[in-house]
């Protein structure tokens, strides 16, 4: 699931209740992948398990997109939801939910979005949602909580490497860049873009990446649909690096801070019942992630003269010897 900064038209919303005397129509939008298939069937049936005692039960329908904000996958967009009808959207990331609420359609949104959504244009408050959305965020802490522990491993490091994707360098993205650089003082933080295979190949082969202490990889698309490689190939590097997902260390990188990506289906099933009840979408606060996971590959941070503090060894949840 991947962040997008582009700053499309969002409307005004204007709700209106949902009616509970046929099913209401849920539509989930997210990537065609394996991973984004089981991720809606664990939402499907954490929905089921949710109303297995309701009269009448939500229909859910899966819409497959591509990951990019572009006039294609609008058209796609369009056309499947005027088909399903739903009354209720749910958008994997912040691209799809842009797209959703571009089409007007007068009907809540539920988003997921690693950024914060406020900074990512999605509302305009956390607390009392606008625009017609809502949803589960990753917000900026998380980001700056992965480079703590970057930096804890690699006390030496003064150049930090950030990989991110250009899809996140949107206007709303600079006050969590701020706040990172008011955190870390003394360490300069250089922001590297990737969006495909080919361009990480790239990246890490230049003499530019060369020079970076440490990574933080953040949770764009490339780390999360090709974690293999992206392992593979900042192993090249020698460097100290942090993943976004535990998957990451099981494949070999040297360590990861990662939300419970799970904790968002709770967040959903719950967001969809209080919409489900009357409660309007402005009263639905956007939830941030409250639980995370550590993990370590000893033998990778062995390879690349790390020795991890003992502190961080006995709080990890996942120590790999």
């Amino acid at each position: 699931m991947v962040g997008v900064g582009a700053a499309l038209m969002l409307p005004s919303w204007c709700g209106s209740a949902i009616s509970m005397t046929a099913a209401p129509r849920i539509a989930v939008v997210d990537n065609e992948t394996p991973g984004a298939r089981n991720t809606y069937m664990t939402f499907v049936a954490a929905l089921e398990r949710r109303f297995a005692a309701a009269r009448v039960k939500p229909e859910v329908r899966f819409v497959p997109l591509g990951v990019n904000v572009d006039e294609q996958n609008r058209r796609a967009l369009g056309e499947a939801l005027r088909a399903i009808g739903p009354d209720i959207i749910i958008a994997s990331n912040l691209g799809h939910a842009q797209m959703a609420g571009a089409l007007n359609m007068g009907k809540p949104i539920i988003f997921y979005s690693p950024i914060d959504p406020v900074a990512g244009g999605l509302t305009d408050s956390l607390t009392r949602p606008n625009k017609g959305m809502t949803g589960f965020t990753l917000g900026t802490r998380i980001a700056l909580k992965r480079r703590e522990m970057l930096l804890r491993l690699a006390p030496r490091c003064r150049l930090m490497g950030l990989l991110s994707s250009t899809l996140q360098l949107g206007e709303g993205q600079m006050q969590p860049a701020a706040e990172s650089l008011a955190v870390f003082p003394g360490i300069e933080q250089r922001n590297f873009t990737c969006d495909d295979l080919g361009q990480l190949a790239a990246l890490v082969k230049s003499a530019s990446a060369r020079m970076v202490d440490a990574w933080d990889v953040e949770y764009t698309l490339v780390p999360y649909r090709y974690a293999e490689e992206t392992v593979r190939q900042f192993n090249t590097l020698r460097r100290p690096v942090i993943y976004p997902r535990m998957k990451h260390v099981y494949l070999g990188g040297m360590a990861a801070y990662a939300p419970n990506i799970d904790e968002a289906d709770e967040v959903w099933v719950s967001q969809v019942s209080a919409l489900l009840a009357g409660v309007p979408i402005e009263e639905i606060p956007v939830v941030q992630a409250t639980r995370y996971s550590f993990g370590l590959n000893l033998k990778a941070c062995h390879r690349v003269g790390v020795e991890p503090p003992k502190s961080l060894i006995r709080i990890a949840d996942v120590v790999l010897e």
